[in-house]
């Protein structure tokens, strides 16, 4: 658990954005029920989602996060399993699918605003988000949280190497750099390996890719746990 004097020493406070603060995951599943369904004539219902999954991440060097690369890797599966029988118009669906998730409202969590208000009077706030940038652009500007943040950066990878380039041109060490987010793989672990702080809030839902074993977090000193955003205001 993260100590009180520990904060003390913090210079930057991190955000993730997806999940973290406002809803995304589950619309994702949802599309992804929509595929299903429209290839379930060629193929058992079971099948499609595992294969899905291993196109998206045999894309991510080349396509990146978000949802063009979703889109990308629900045209391949689709016609991979179909072994090319999938007509145009069942493709059109899956396109119109993504097409929607562009054109999905931002949902920003209860309290999120307020919570970043309070703790933006104590300390300086980035947010670090991954993705195509034109996307997360758009459900930052949307969000109307753009003036809660010192800095933003949208990022291909989130990784320790990642961290670490941010954390130099912040001009910081780690040890005076908090990340929070949702994502124990990408939000929580490359930063307390690197010697950071993080604060990991648990999501309803998470992309499978994203998931590690937990129990590797708890070993570190910097890291703390918390139900909702909210209970962020307990710790600051």
């Amino acid at each position: 658990m993260i100590q009180k004097h520990d904060l003390k020493n913090i210079a930057l406070i991190a955000f993730d954005a997806d999940d973290t603060l406002w809803d995304n995951e589950p619309k994702y599943r949802s599309a992804e029920k929509s595929f299903v369904k429209i290839l379930s004539r060629y193929i058992s219902e079971d099948i499609i989602p595992n294969e899905l999954l291993k196109i998206e991440i045999k894309n991510l060097p080349i396509c990146g996060y978000g949802t063009k690369s979703f889109c990308m890797s629900m045209m391949e599966t689709a016609m991979k399993i179909t072994d090319f029988k999938i007509t145009t118009e069942e493709l059109y669906q899956i396109y119109n699918l993504a097409k929607n998730l562009l054109k999905h409202p931002v949902l920003v969590y209860d309290g999120v605003a307020e919570t970043l208000e309070a703790i933006s009077k104590k300390y300086p706030l980035a947010l670090i988000t991954k993705g195509d940038t034109l996307e997360q652009e758009r459900k930052l500007f949307s969000s109307e949280l753009m003036d809660k943040f010192n800095f933003i950066e949208i990022v291909h990878e989130k990784d320790e190497k990642t961290y670490s380039k941010l954390i130099a041109k912040f001009k910081i060490k780690p040890e005076q750099f908090l990340m929070i987010g949702n994502s124990p793989k990408s939000d929580i672990l490359p930063i307390l390996k690197i010697g950071g702080h993080a604060i990991y809030i648990p999501s309803d839902v998470l992309w499978s890719h994203e998931t590690i074993d937990e129990t590797q977090l708890s070993s570190f000193e910097k890291y703390d746990k918390v139900n909702k955003f909210t209970d962020l205001l307990k710790i600051f």
